[in-house]
């Protein structure tokens, strides 16, 4: 649909070839969105919230005031952002999940919890005031993109990083293998002054590049 739209809830099936695209005002919540042949791509000047699954390939958001897709998903890429207040979360099924980018340094937290692997690429990861979330049940490829928040957590099975840098500002940074090899090419830089201000855990294999901690760090 074009612009100017004040629809408050909003449902889509395509099963032609082709995209699906919505551009409102006010705050929309998504009923559901059938288009496994296609990417859908959400832009509301306020925030967008889910009711109803989407199906689809890349997922593009844009908002203000938040974005909260944790009914559960099946896209195969995910490109978020979110300008003003509010959080940026994404419950989904793929594999793997490519994210393309999330921009949400004006607001809160961000969480990506996929069943499947998920990689990063073309952007960085940027969170606001609150803990930064990646969780895959597959393998979790940073790639050379960089991943920021206050508090930074990342889990999969296996994690590689090959350049890039992991801030987690005054938060905490943690990183879970989950019985596999971490293996990070990059920068991991926090300054927490707690103790385990960097923690890794559950590593088969453990390989760190720079690691810049004010109160020190642990595996």
């Amino acid at each position: 649909t074009g612009s100017g739209n004040a629809v408050t809830s909003f449902n889509a099936t395509n099963a032609r070839l082709g995209n699906v695209l919505l551009s409102d005002v006010g705050g929309v919540d998504i009923t559901g969105i059938s288009n496994a042949v296609g990417n859908v791509t959400l832009t509301n000047t306020g925030a967008i919230s889910d009711s109803g699954a989407i199906s689809a390939g890349l997922l593009t958001t844009s908002s203000a005031g938040g974005t909260v897709l944790d009914i559960g998903h099946t896209v195969t890429s995910f490109n978020a952002t979110n300008i003003t207040s509010g959080a940026v979360s994404l419950l989904n099924t793929a594999g793997p999940l490519t994210v393309t980018g999330i921009s949400n340094a004006a607001g809160s937290t961000v969480s990506v919890n996929n069943t499947g692997g998920i990689t990063l690429s073309t952007a960085n990861v940027t969170g606001g005031s609150g803990l930064t979330t990646l969780t895959a049940s597959g393998a979790l490829d940073l790639a050379s993109q960089g991943v920021t928040g206050t508090g930074v957590s990342l889990s999969g099975a296996g994690v590689t990083q090959a350049g890039g840098t992991v801030d987690s500002g005054t938060g905490t940074l943690s990183i879970n293998g989950n019985a596999n090899a971490v293996t990070l090419a990059g920068t991991l830089t926090t300054a927490n002054t707690s103790p385990l201000a960097v923690l890794i855990t559950g590593a088969t294999t453990l390989q760190t590049g720079q690691i810049d901690a004010t109160g020190g760090g642990g595996t």
